[in-house]
């Protein structure tokens, strides 16, 4: 980024991008360095452990975990995030990122099984599979438009707790990074159960009305 002269106001935004900048890299620096990538606590050790519990070690290294966070949080800075703790951001991005893997990971294991479990010469009536699909289509579309009826930090609930399946107290850090309210657990686990409720509601209204 190169300040311009003639926009004061739109140079200090681009120093302090810049100085967060430096302050994530001299950090991660730490991260890199090989004297502590054997240490106990290192994050390297974390990620290892953590790609292992979700059997992805024979897939990803650590450093691939570990270089995706990094560019997750340049690019987070880069639209105006300030990163405060930038090894704690780095750690809960990584476990993100590598449950996000996990779940694509299991989500084409169900689909390589479904394929096989079809019986290569069966074949389903054209206009009976083209009538699914329709009515699949309407239903998300359904959901999607009840779905955006929400306020958007219920949205935001919905999809780390119901989506990304973490847990509430991870939700509670992120939403804290994301500048939202500090919500206790019990507080994010009751807005989830009536954001839910009123999902549902609105889903049937839209329903019965189309």
């Amino acid at each position: 980024m190169k300040p311009n002269p003639e926009n004061p106001l739109n140079n200090t935004l681009i120093e302090r991008i810049e100085t967060r900048r430096k302050l994530f890299n001299s950090e991660v620096e730490q991260i890199w360095s090989n004297n502590n990538r054997h240490e106990s606590n290192s994050l390297w050790i974390s990620v290892r452990r953590k790609l292992s519990q979700f059997n992805l070690s024979n897939s990803f290294t650590e450093a691939q975990i570990l270089s995706e966070a990094y560019y997750r949080g340049i690019n987070a800075i880069d639209e105006g995030k300030e990163i405060a703790n930038p090894i704690a951001w780095m750690r809960l991005t990584c476990y993100n990122y590598i449950s996000e893997l996990s779940r694509a990971q299991k989500k084409n294991l169900q689909i390589d099984n479904h394929d096989e479990i079809i019986a290569p010469e069966r074949e389903e009536d054209e206009e009976e599979e083209e009538g699914l699909l329709n009515r699949k289509k309407r239903k998300h579309k359904v959901v999607n438009k009840a779905f955006q009826n929400l306020p958007h930090l219920d949205q935001k609930i919905i999809k780390l707790k119901v989506i990304d399946g973490i847990s509430f107290k991870e939700i509670r850090s992120q939403l804290k990074e994301q500048g939202e309210a500090d919500f206790t657990e019990q507080a994010l686990r009751k807005r989830k159960q009536r954001a839910i409720k009123r999902l549902r509601e609105d889903y049937c209204s839209l329903v019965s009305v189309s």
